[in-house]
């Protein structure tokens, strides 16, 4: 009979011995890349050396974008933390457009560097109108006429026509979005600072208009580059 723990350290003996330098080639590849996807999520690990069940621990994910070949490049690492040197660190190799959810951290690290810029992800500008008009419920005729429902429907829009592009090739689909996209954005960026004054800043549909506005400058990247995808979602569902 073998002890659990004796199984256990055969894995992470052979894991280390022969799945890291795998694991090393794969980063290195991702790194080549011109677009990557990052993100993270809380992870719970049990009986970790030095701390308690009940600690917060992070799982990231880092990928390469969709039209990356056949088979993606999807990359998990686990830190104890949050904090900005993990991903400075898995980062520093890669020059080029990550997409991320609006965490500061991405942010602010593409601010020490000239060559890594941050793309922000709609599926996030979308949520905080979504929720407003879900909680109304169908019912309520006057959401309509709501802030947060004609903020939605503009970028429920501009989901649609990429979803019309995704076959497109970068270059021909970049041309397709700053004849048909870029607009919608303009108007959508316009919208929300001709409303801002007079929604409550503290309401929900407050924060969605103050978080869309400050990510303002992340959410326009794709609009720049064919390859960007609009989202994050990629990066999501490999999270999940």
């Amino acid at each position: 009979k073998l002890s659990r723990q004796t199984m256990a350290n055969w894995i992470l003996q052979a894991s280390d011995t022969w799945l890291r330098p795998v694991y090393d080639e794969l980063h290195r590849k991702l790194c080549k890349e011109t677009v990557l996807h990052g993100d993270e999520t809380t992870l719970q690990v049990l009986k970790a050396p030095g701390r308690t069940s009940t600690s917060k621990s992070y799982m990231w994910v880092y990928r390469t974008g969709k039209g990356y070949k056949d088979t993606p490049i999807i990359l998990y690492e686990y830190q104890k933390t949050r904090k900005k040197e993990h991903a400075r660190e898995f980062l520093k190799g890669f020059s080029g457009i990550c997409v991320t959810d609006g965490y500061q951290v991405y942010h602010s690290i593409a601010d020490e560097r000239e060559d890594l810029t941050i793309a922000g992800c709609w599926s996030h500008a979308r949520r905080g109108f979504a929720d407003v008009v879900k909680a109304a419920g169908k019912k309520d005729v006057g959401i309509r006429l709501s802030v947060a429902y004609k903020s939605l429907q503009l970028i429920q829009t501009m989901s649609r026509y990429e979803e019309k592009l995704a076959k497109m090739e970068p270059a021909e689909r970049l041309e397709a979005r700053i004849h048909y996209v870029l607009p919608l954005a303009e108007a959508f960026f316009a919208y929300l600072k001709s409303k801002e004054g007079s929604v409550a800043p503290k309401s929900a549909t407050g924060k969605a208009i103050r978080y869309c506005l400050n990510q303002e400058r992340f959410l326009r990247v794709f609009l720049t580059d064919g390859y960007v995808p609009m989202t994050n979602n990629a990066a999501e569902r490999s999270i999940r």
